[in-house]
C-alpha cells in the first residue's frame, strides 16, 4: 500500500492534482480489463537501422556496469521503485540495454535468455531470448529509439541461434509499433501466467 501512496505522491508532482484521479482509474482499468498481452516472435535478424541523430547504447550485464549517474537518471525519470526493479532484474540474470544522448539516459530495454526464464507465455528453449521493459523516457519520445535499440538487441541475442521474443499489453500501441517495426510478428494474445506485483 505504501508503493501506491507513494507513486500517486510522485503522479501529481509532475502532472498535477487534477491529472491524478483520471491516471488513478485508468490503471485499474488496464490492470483488472485489459491484462492481456500480445506476445511477439522473431526468427530472422531485422534489417539495420541507422541509430538517431547522437544516440548510442551502453550494454550492461552486470549492476556495476551501469554508471551511478545514469542509475540516478533512471530512477529520478522513471520512478524510485527502478532502483529496486534495476537490483532485481540484474540478479536474473537479465542484460540491460541504455540508449544516451550525450550524458543524458533516453531510453531503457531488458534482454534475458530463455535459460535463465523461469516461465513465460511460451515454452522457451535456452538459446531463445525474451525483450522486456523498455521505455523511452517522455522527453525523447517520438523519435524512433526503441525500435532501433530492440533491432540491435535482436541481433545481438539471435547470435547464440535461438528466436526472440516479447510481449505488449494490449491497449500500449505505442510498443506494439516498436515492436512491429522492428520485425517481430504477433503469434498469440494471452494472459501472464502469473499476478503482476
Amino acid at each position: 500500500m505504501t508503493r501506491l501512496v507513494q507513486r500517486a505522491n510522485e503522479y501529481r508532482r509532475r502532472h498535477g492534482l487534477l491529472a491524478l484521479p483520471r491516471e488513478l482509474c485508468l490503471r485499474t482499468y488496464r490492470r483488472l480489463f485489459q491484462n492481456w498481452h500480445y506476445v511477439f516472435a522473431c526468427d530472422e535478424p531485422p534489417a539495420l537501422c541507422t541509430p538517431p541523430t547522437g544516440l548510442r547504447l551502453l550494454h550492461c550485464r552486470e549492476p556495476h556496469g551501469l554508471p551511478d549517474a545514469y542509475r540516478e537518471q533512471i530512477v529520478r525519470e522513471l520512478s524510485v521503485a527502478m532502483n529496486a526493479t534495476l537490483n532485481h532484474d540484474f540478479a536474473n540474470r537479465a542484460e540491460l540495454f541504455v540508449a544516451l544522448d550525450g550524458d543524458q539516459v533516453a531510453a531503457i530495454q531488458w534482454v534475458r535468455f530463455g535459460c535463465h526464464v523461469r516461465s513465460w507465455f511460451v515454452p522457451l528453449r535456452a538459446d531463445d531470448f525474451v525483450l522486456f521493459g523498455g521505455t523511452t523516457l517522455p522527453r525523447f519520445r517520438r523519435r524512433g529509439i526503441m525500435t532501433w535499440m530492440i533491432v540491435d538487441q535482436t541481433r545481438y541475442a539471435l547470435q547464440r541461434g535461438g528466436r526472440g521474443h516479447s510481449d505488449v499489453k494490449v491497449w500500449n500501441t505505442p510498443a506494439i509499433r516498436a515492436v512491429e517495426c522492428a520485425g517481430y510478428r504477433r503469434i498469440a494474445c494471452l494472459r501472464p501466467l502469473r499476478a503482476e506485483p
